[in-house]
């Protein structure tokens, strides 16, 4: 599953956001990356550095880093919405 395209699981809004943070050299961003990419990035998100060098991130990283995923996508939500209605700070 590692090479499966991470839009199964993430919203478009979700990968993009995340795309912001932790950006893959040579990808165009239209696309979403593929699964791998997405775990280690939330992974890094949630303040994994892999120092046992294991690859693997506990269940409380992963959720770590998805709590501060949805509400960095909620910010964005919410500033294109203000944008779209005009209402710039």
């Amino acid at each position: 599953m590692p090479n499966q395209c991470c839009d199964s699981v993430l919203e478009a809004d979700e990968w993009r956001v995340l795309l912001q943070y932790y950006k893959i050299i040579g990808h165009d961003g239209k696309t979403a990356p593929d699964m791998k990419w997405a775990y280690k990035s939330l992974a890094k998100l949630g303040g994994f550095t892999d120092s046992k060098r294991t690859g693997m991130a506990s269940w409380s990283t992963i959720w770590e880093g998805w709590d501060t995923l949805q509400a960095l996508v909620s910010g964005y939500r919410l500033a294109k919405e203000m944008l779209a209605a005009g209402k710039v700070l």
